[in-house]
């Protein structure tokens, strides 16, 4: 009878301790929720897919960490096949390189420009299969899209990326989706 009444506090302290340690390796740093110290090195470029589903055949985003290490610069994206009702394009690509990106704790948000809006806007195949007025007017193409993502590791990160297309010599737009995207450094 004695041993059984030593052996209950021991099983309960063991219990304790491992619920403990569960409870820590949620929070460790490199978990998949993300870390506060995660920071990317400065100059390093990332590079990968967005997935688009059937909007486009593929998609891809690239972009760089400034030198001092705050911010994301020379965002890229390029998307080959695209269709959005009404407007297709062969390939599109759109470079951001005058718009920097603030990162706090490893995360970043920024609105990006409509599709085709940048003087650096380079698409092929453009057809525009409906009147420009079936298309809804942006209040403001320059800040439509939406770029969200955060560092899991110092090489790799992830996020969303809302996506709409210019129509061309107008303020209006076709709205492409909000797409997830993965990006790795080298």
């Amino acid at each position: 009878m004695m041993r059984k009444s030593k052996l209950f506090p021991g099983l309960v302290a063991l219990a304790l301790v491992l619920a403990a340690c569960a409870g820590n390796a949620t929070s460790a740093p490199g978990a998949s929720s993300g870390s506060a110290n995660v920071k990317p090195p400065p100059g390093a470029s990332f590079s990968g897919a967005i997935e688009v589903g059937d909007k486009a055949s593929s998609g891809a985003l690239s972009f760089k960490i400034s030198e001092d290490g705050a911010s994301i610069t020379d965002v890229n994206v390029t998307l080959n096949e695209l269709k959005c009702d009404g407007l297709s394009l062969g390939r599109i690509h759109d470079s951001m390189r005058g718009l920097p990106i603030s990162m706090t704790d490893g995360q970043f948000s920024a609105s990006i420009p409509a599709m085709g809006r940048s003087p650096v806007s380079e698409s092929e195949n453009y057809r525009l299969d409906s009147p420009p007025s079936a298309f809804p007017a942006v209040a403001s193409p320059a800040t439509a899209g939406q770029l969200e993502g955060k560092f899991s590791s110092a090489t790799q990160a992830s996020g969303t990326i809302k996506i709409f297309v210019s129509v061309m010599m107008t303020d209006r737009a076709c709205e492409l989706g909000n797409f997830p995207w993965t990006a790795k450094a080298p």
